[in-house]
């Protein structure tokens, strides 16, 4: 889920539930194009996707908020 940090604070309820598919997405997607290319079509400012070590890593702007995030792959 969505941590509960200072910054998610600023978030609105419904970015709250976009945000949460940020992790959704880089656990489903199947390369980092995939991941950069969905996350980009929900409305995501995307920083970076990408994998290292057998995590794949992302940083994003939703509504003016920095959200980063990274998952096991």
């Amino acid at each position: 889920g969505l941590a509960m940090s200072s910054r998610n604070s600023r978030l609105s309820e419904a970015d709250k539930i976009k945000a949460a598919q940020l992790v959704e997405t880089l656990h489903t997607s199947t390369s980092d194009s995939q991941a950069l290319a969905i996350l980009q079509s929900l409305g995501f400012e995307t920083e970076y996707v990408e994998s290292l070590n057998n995590r794949r890593l992302a940083a994003v702007q939703l509504s003016g908020v920095r959200l980063i995030d990274n998952v096991e792959i």
